[in-house]
C-alpha cells in the first residue's frame, strides 16, 4: 500500500490486478525487500533481481516464498526472447539510478509481452535534485514531462500516470 501525501490512499497490488493476468510472468527489479512483501502473494511466478548479493541473501531468508525466484544480476542482461517475456514489470527506485535511463526504458519494453504493464517509481521534481540523490547514486530527478517523453519514445502507452510524494518533506531534499 503506498499512500499519497493528500491521504487519498492508492492500493497499486489492487490496481495491477485489475489490469494484468496475475497467472503470467512478473519481474521486480532492484530494492527487492521494500516492495516484494507487499505484491508476492498476488502473482503466480514473480522474478526478483537484485544487483547485491546481500540483498538477494538476505530476502531468501526472510522472505522465502514460493512462487519468487531471486536473482543477483543486473536486468539489462535478461534475454530477450519469447519465453522470457513478463506480464508486468516493477521497477522502483531503479532509473534514477541508470546511466543511460533511455536505453534501460527499451530494454524494459522489450521483456514485457504485448499489452504488458510497467509499474515505475522515480523521484520527481528535477529542479530539486541535491547532494542527497547524489548520494544515493542518483543521476536524475524527473519532471513530468520528461518522463512521459522518454516513456513514449520508448514505445510505451501511459494508459495512467500518478504523481505521489510526500509534499510536507520536500524541503529537506534541498539541504
Amino acid at each position: 500500500y503506498f499512500p499519497p501525501a493528500d491521504g487519498s490512499g492508492f492500493d497499486i497490488v489492487r490496481h495491477v490486478q485489475i489490469q494484468i493476468d496475475a497467472r503470467g510472468r512478473t519481474l521486480h527489479v532492484n530494492r527487492i525487500s521494500r516492495v516484494l512483501h507487499l505484491i508476492h502473494g498476488h502473482f503466480r511466478s514473480l522474478d526478483a533481481y537484485d544487483l547485491s548479493n546481500k540483498a538477494v541473501e538476505f530476502c531468501k531468508k526472510n522472505f522465502p516464498y514460493p512462487n519468487v525466484i531471486y536473482i543477483t544480476g543486473d536486468f539489462m542482461k535478461i534475454e530477450n526472447d519469447s519465453a522470457s517475456k513478463y506480464n508486468c514489470i516493477f521497477l522502483y527506485s531503479v532509473l534514477e539510478h541508470m546511466d543511460n535511463d533511455r536505453e534501460a526504458l527499451a530494454k524494459i519494453n522489450r521483456l514485457l509481452k504485448p499489452n504488458g504493464l510497467l509499474f515505475i517509481q522515480i523521484p520527481g521534481h528535477k529542479r530539486l535534485f541535491s547532494r542527497i540523490d547524489e548520494f544515493y547514486g542518483h543521476y536524475r530527478r524527473y519532471d513530468i514531462g520528461e518522463i512521459v517523453s522518454k516513456l513514449k519514445n520508448s514505445d510505451f502507452i501511459i494508459d495512467e500516470f500518478l504523481s505521489l510524494g510526500i509534499k510536507c518533506l520536500w524541503w529537506l531534499e534541498i539541504l
